[in-house]
Protein backbone atom coordinates (compact mmCIF):
# COMPACT_ATOMS: atom_id res chain seq x y z
CA UNK A 1 0.00 0.00 0.00
CA UNK A 2 1.77 3.25 -0.89
CA UNK A 3 2.23 5.84 2.22
CA UNK A 4 1.43 9.03 2.13
CA UNK A 5 3.64 11.99 1.77
CA UNK A 6 3.55 14.55 4.97
CA UNK A 7 4.23 18.21 2.91
CA UNK A 8 5.58 20.45 6.04
CA UNK A 9 6.55 23.62 6.23
CA UNK A 10 9.63 25.23 8.15
CA UNK A 11 9.52 28.62 9.40
CA UNK A 12 10.28 30.62 12.94
CA UNK A 13 11.62 33.68 13.15
CA UNK A 14 14.80 35.72 10.92
CA UNK A 15 17.76 34.15 12.53
CA UNK A 16 16.04 31.12 14.78
CA UNK A 17 18.17 28.27 13.28
CA UNK A 18 15.78 26.95 10.22
CA UNK A 19 18.99 26.75 7.81
CA UNK A 20 20.60 24.49 10.63
CA UNK A 21 17.41 22.57 10.81
CA UNK A 22 16.99 22.17 7.38
CA UNK A 23 20.68 20.98 7.31
CA UNK A 24 19.77 18.43 9.80
CA UNK A 25 16.15 17.13 7.88
CA UNK A 26 18.49 16.95 4.83
CA UNK A 27 21.04 14.68 6.56
CA UNK A 28 18.43 12.49 7.83
CA UNK A 29 17.45 12.03 4.38
CA UNK A 30 14.19 14.13 3.57
CA UNK A 31 14.17 16.44 0.37
CA UNK A 32 14.64 19.70 1.26
CA UNK A 33 13.72 22.79 -0.75
CA UNK A 34 14.05 26.52 0.80
CA UNK A 35 12.40 29.72 -0.67
CA UNK A 36 15.38 31.89 0.38
CA UNK A 37 17.42 29.80 -1.95
CA UNK A 38 14.62 30.37 -4.61
CA UNK A 39 14.20 33.84 -4.05
CA UNK A 40 18.25 34.53 -4.59
CA UNK A 41 17.90 32.37 -7.69
CA UNK A 42 14.99 34.88 -8.91
CA UNK A 43 16.83 38.22 -8.46
CA UNK A 44 19.88 36.29 -9.72
CA UNK A 45 18.79 34.93 -12.75
CA UNK A 46 14.94 35.72 -13.39
CA UNK A 47 15.19 39.23 -16.08
CA UNK A 48 11.34 39.51 -15.37
CA UNK A 49 11.82 40.03 -12.19
CA UNK A 50 14.84 42.03 -11.70
CA UNK A 51 13.16 44.31 -14.16
CA UNK A 52 10.01 44.65 -12.38
CA UNK A 53 12.39 45.15 -8.95
CA UNK A 54 14.51 47.84 -10.74
CA UNK A 55 11.09 49.87 -11.76
CA UNK A 56 9.44 49.58 -8.84
CA UNK A 57 12.45 49.76 -6.07
CA UNK A 58 14.86 51.84 -8.15
CA UNK A 59 18.02 49.20 -7.66
CA UNK A 60 18.87 45.75 -7.77
CA UNK A 61 21.58 46.17 -5.11
CA UNK A 62 20.63 43.07 -2.26
CA UNK A 63 21.59 46.27 0.70
CA UNK A 64 20.10 49.45 -0.36
CA UNK A 65 16.86 47.10 -1.12
CA UNK A 66 17.08 45.45 2.47
CA UNK A 67 17.40 48.76 3.97
CA UNK A 68 14.65 50.45 1.66
CA UNK A 69 12.32 47.67 2.71
CA UNK A 70 12.84 47.88 5.89
CA UNK A 71 12.55 51.58 7.01
CA UNK A 72 9.39 51.43 4.27
CA UNK A 73 6.57 48.84 4.83
CA UNK A 74 5.07 50.12 1.31
CA UNK A 75 8.61 49.11 -0.29
CA UNK A 76 8.51 45.66 1.19
CA UNK A 77 4.99 44.76 0.64
CA UNK A 78 5.37 45.85 -3.15
CA UNK A 79 9.23 43.27 -3.14
CA UNK A 80 6.96 40.48 -1.29
CA UNK A 81 4.16 40.99 -4.07
CA UNK A 82 6.95 40.50 -6.84
CA UNK A 83 8.19 37.70 -5.22
CA UNK A 84 5.72 35.45 -3.12
CA UNK A 85 3.80 34.59 -6.28
CA UNK A 86 7.17 33.66 -8.20
CA UNK A 87 8.92 31.59 -5.18
CA UNK A 88 5.16 30.03 -4.24
CA UNK A 89 5.30 28.53 -8.05
CA UNK A 90 8.80 27.10 -7.67
CA UNK A 91 8.40 25.70 -4.41
CA UNK A 92 4.76 23.76 -5.64
CA UNK A 93 6.60 22.11 -8.96
CA UNK A 94 9.54 21.45 -6.73
CA UNK A 95 6.42 19.38 -3.84
CA UNK A 96 5.08 17.69 -7.07
CA UNK A 97 8.27 16.30 -8.37
CA UNK A 98 8.94 15.37 -4.46
CA UNK A 99 5.47 13.43 -4.21
CA UNK A 100 6.04 11.43 -7.61
CA UNK A 101 9.17 9.70 -5.44
CA UNK A 102 6.65 9.17 -2.67
CA UNK A 103 8.33 9.83 0.44
CA UNK A 104 7.66 9.84 3.84
CA UNK A 105 8.49 13.43 4.51
CA UNK A 106 8.74 16.65 2.38
CA UNK A 107 9.72 20.13 3.48
CA UNK A 108 9.95 23.36 2.06
CA UNK A 109 11.65 26.10 4.70
CA UNK A 110 9.61 29.46 4.34
CA UNK A 111 10.16 32.32 7.02
CA UNK A 112 7.28 33.80 6.00
CA UNK A 113 5.18 31.58 6.03
CA UNK A 114 2.19 32.69 7.85
CA UNK A 115 2.50 36.25 6.10
CA UNK A 116 2.65 34.91 3.07
CA UNK A 117 -0.54 32.51 3.24
CA UNK A 118 1.42 29.82 2.22
CA UNK A 119 0.46 27.66 5.15
CA UNK A 120 -2.70 26.32 3.02
CA UNK A 121 -0.21 24.59 0.91
CA UNK A 122 1.19 21.94 3.79
CA UNK A 123 -0.15 19.05 5.85
CA UNK A 124 1.81 20.32 9.05
CA UNK A 125 3.99 23.26 9.67
CA UNK A 126 7.17 22.97 11.86
CA UNK A 127 8.47 26.02 13.78
CA UNK A 128 11.77 26.48 14.60
CA UNK A 129 12.46 29.09 17.76
CA UNK A 130 14.99 30.14 20.07
CA UNK A 131 15.21 33.09 22.59
CA UNK A 132 15.47 36.80 21.84
CA UNK A 133 18.64 37.12 22.93
CA UNK A 134 20.41 34.21 20.74
CA UNK A 135 18.19 35.54 17.94
CA UNK A 136 19.29 39.16 18.10
CA UNK A 137 23.17 38.16 18.53
CA UNK A 138 22.48 35.43 15.57
CA UNK A 139 21.27 38.55 13.16
CA UNK A 140 23.90 41.22 14.10
CA UNK A 141 26.85 38.67 13.09
CA UNK A 142 25.52 38.45 9.87
CA UNK A 143 27.19 40.85 7.32
CA UNK A 144 26.08 44.55 7.16
CA UNK A 145 23.49 43.98 10.23
CA UNK A 146 23.48 46.43 13.52
CA UNK A 147 21.33 46.45 16.20
CA UNK A 148 18.95 49.18 14.95
CA UNK A 149 18.64 46.83 11.58
CA UNK A 150 18.01 43.64 13.32
CA UNK A 151 15.37 44.84 15.48
CA UNK A 152 13.92 46.21 12.15
CA UNK A 153 13.46 43.08 10.55
CA UNK A 154 12.26 41.21 13.55
CA UNK A 155 9.37 43.83 14.15
CA UNK A 156 8.55 43.32 10.70
CA UNK A 157 7.75 39.61 10.65
CA UNK A 158 4.89 37.83 12.75
CA UNK A 159 6.02 37.84 15.88
CA UNK A 160 7.50 34.12 16.81
CA UNK A 161 5.55 33.29 19.47
CA UNK A 162 2.74 33.88 16.98
CA UNK A 163 4.49 31.33 14.37
CA UNK A 164 4.83 29.03 17.46
CA UNK A 165 0.72 29.25 18.24
CA UNK A 166 -0.02 28.43 14.59
CA UNK A 167 2.09 25.77 14.17
CA UNK A 168 1.95 21.89 14.69
CA UNK A 169 5.59 21.40 16.21
CA UNK A 170 7.82 23.72 17.46
CA UNK A 171 11.33 23.43 17.68
CA UNK A 172 13.66 25.22 20.33
CA UNK A 173 16.99 25.90 18.80
CA UNK A 174 18.54 28.08 21.55
CA UNK A 175 20.41 25.36 23.44
CA UNK A 176 22.62 24.27 20.21
CA UNK A 177 22.78 21.76 17.52
CA UNK A 178 23.01 18.78 19.43
CA UNK A 179 19.55 19.45 21.34
CA UNK A 180 18.29 20.57 18.17
CA UNK A 181 18.88 17.36 16.07
CA UNK A 182 17.65 15.25 19.21
CA UNK A 183 14.16 17.06 18.69
CA UNK A 184 13.81 16.46 15.01
CA UNK A 185 14.92 12.71 15.37
CA UNK A 186 11.91 12.38 18.48
CA UNK A 187 9.39 14.09 15.49
CA UNK A 188 10.28 13.02 12.25
CA UNK A 189 12.67 9.64 13.06
CA UNK A 190 11.60 6.06 11.79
Amino acid sequence: MKKTTVKVAITGGVACGKSTAGKILEDMGFPIEDSDRIARELFDHDESCRKEILHTLGSLDRNQIRDLVFSNPQKKKILEEILHPRIRAEYLQWMHRQLEKNPRYIFVMIPLLFESSGQKYFDKVLCIDCDTQTQLTRLTQRPGIDDVLAKKIIQSQLPKEEKARLSDWVVDASHGIPEMKQSLEKIFGN
